[in-house]
């Protein structure tokens, strides 16, 4: 008996320590930001000159967060610290990151710390940065008319015997050219070539077509295989 309450107290001891660390630990003051932060993205992803929003961020391709601290006039914002986390990655960096959104991700976690010269937690912020999708948009491109700013949705009345279209791909990498992706148009199914410019195929309404015929144009790209779309629509003679 005497032996078993020596081990029973010598491991009361033991444990003691661990005890009093876990306390200590729990009872430690969080750090609290007193002031606040804004994330920017600017996403470096393709849009055509005349879209008149933003591009938007998509899996695979870069983009740039950009920090603007809102400090009283007590603070400096000389030497200010910024922590960026991106996806569980650490960037100690300046008041902007330029990083690459995973493959396959629906989203970014993002969490930045700024603290003053001296270490003291300034302001933080935590996003989770939605990932948009790539997208094909067709436009009719009119010889009278020129590049027309209206998209062409499911279908295209077309007025005469020839037009043609231009497909522009938003939110596909903004350096990315020709050779970058696979292409493929196909009218009623069938592969065809364009001209020229990738993106534009010409169409012709022989006079004696009366049915609607299918223009479908797919692309992916050779390395980044989330960068893919696809588009199809009907041209209907206006008979």
């Amino acid at each position: 008996m005497l032996r078993v309450r020596m081990l029973a107290v010598f491991g009361l001891l033991l444990f003691w320590p661990l005890l009093a660390l876990a306390e200590t630990d729990n009872n430690t003051p969080q750090e609290t930001a007193p002031y606040e932060v804004d994330i920017v993205v600017e996403a470096g992803t393709y849009t055509p000159y005349f879209y008149q929003g933003r591009s938007e961020p998509t899996a695979g391709n870069q983009f740039r967060l950009i920090a603007i601290v809102d400090l009283p006039a007590t603070e400096s914002y000389e030497n200010l610290q910024y922590t960026w986390e991106v996806s569980g990655q650490v960037f100690t960096n300046s008041a902007s990151l330029t990083t690459l959104a995973p493959m396959w991700a629906e989203a970014v976690p993002v969490r930045l710390k700024v603290r003053s010269a001296d270490g003291q937690l300034l302001a933080e912020s935590s996003q989770s940065i939605h990932l948009s999708e790539p997208s094909l948009v067709f436009y009719e491109n009119s010889s009278l008319r020129g590049v027309s700013r209206l998209a062409v949705g499911d279908e295209l009345i077309m007025i005469g015997t020839e037009t043609a279209v231009r497909a522009e791909p938003y939110f596909m990498g903004a350096n990315d050219s020709e050779d970058t992706f696979f292409v493929d148009w196909t009218i009623n199914g069938q592969p065809t070539i364009t001209a020229g410019d990738w993106g534009e195929m010409d169409l012709i309404m022989p006079p004696d077509q009366v049915s609607e015929y299918q223009v479908s144009l797919s692309i992916s790209h050779r390395k980044n295989l989330a960068q893919s779309a696809s588009k199809t629509f009907r041209v209907i003679p206006n008979i």
